[in-house]
């Protein structure tokens, strides 16, 4: 439990002996920083300087007068001191930042070794998408960029999404998943796969917590995002059609199904708009 504690304290900033001395001063009575050396069996000035830090960091305080015992701060008020400073450090981060125009994207697929980033980057995409949005995701997936999806809808933005649990998300077109449990007890994983504008693709795979990534993949490549968008309408119309009940009207709710199904020659898609206009409609000029 030591070793965790002073992992996850290292995490948020702290050294080793910084978070080593920190976590001392929680579990006993507040002590010089001369005890604090003789407990942990480290130099003595090396402790002084990590409680000088902790100090100016906020996680401990010091008595006043001769003795200057040191005394650990309450973790939540530590924790809530150091949220405060890493809010107003992102902020003047993302001003410095603000003002640099990067070049134009070029069409590239690269790999996301990290579940925060994969995440962040889908709700970026939902947060710029300009027509559509189809998303094919499992319970905890889903639940992460819910938020970022509801926005969208509010935008005017068509959301589709394919879903392993019986969820109603208003103003998106939501299919469920046939035999859904035995999906999610197959794939023992998180799954979330997103495609905004036929332009834009994130395919994830991650453990069953959401804690590590098996595979992510983020593309620009428009015929790679047009071809997955078209792949993943095609899957939820399967869906579609596999939840139509047995009656009288079932032959002609089929039809009605396929009669809709949308292609990306019959659907407004962004993607499809730059494929045409990049390499079809140059085609016909070349011709004439």
């Amino acid at each position: 439990m030591e070793n965790e504690v002073i992992q996850r304290l290292r995490e948020i900033g702290l050294n080793q002996l910084e978070a080593e001395v920190y976590h001392l001063l929680l579990i006993e009575n507040p002590m010089t920083a001369y005890k604090v050396g003789k407990l942990l069996k480290k130099p003595t000035a090396n402790i002084y300087k990590a409680v000088e830090v902790l100090f100016n960091k906020g996680a401990v305080i010091i008595e006043e007068g001769k003795n200057k015992l040191c005394k650990a701060v309450d973790p939540e008020e530590f924790l809530a001191i150091q949220q405060t400073q890493f809010a107003m450090k992102a902020k003047q981060v993302s001003d410095a930042l603000a003002g640099i125009q990067p070049l134009a994207e070029e069409e590239k697929t690269y790999s996301i070794d990290s579940v925060g980033l994969a995440v962040e980057k889908a709700k970026k995409m939902i947060a710029e998408a300009k027509v559509i949005i189809v998303v094919d995701a499992f319970p905890l997936a889903l639940e992460a960029i819910i938020g970022h999806l509801k926005s969208s809808i509010k935008r005017g933005i068509k959301v589709v999404v394919q879903s392993y649990s019986d969820i109603v998300i208003e103003g998106a077109d939501v299919f469920i998943t046939q035999n859904y449990d035995e999906v999610i007890s197959y794939w023992q994983s998180q799954q979330l796969n997103v495609v905004v504008d036929g332009h834009e693709t994130l395919i994830a795979l991650f453990d069953k917590a959401m804690s590590n990534v098996y595979h992510a993949t983020w593309s620009t490549n428009v015929y790679l995002s047009c071809v997955v968008h078209a792949g993943r309408i095609c899957e939820q119309t399967v869906h579609k059609l596999m939840a139509v009940p047995d009656s009288g009207n079932k032959l002609k709710e089929i039809e009605g199904i396929l009669n809709g199904q949308k292609f990306l020659r019959n659907s407004n898609i962004p993607g499809v708009q730059i494929l045409f206009e990049r390499y079809l409609m140059n085609k016909k000029s070349n011709k004439q």
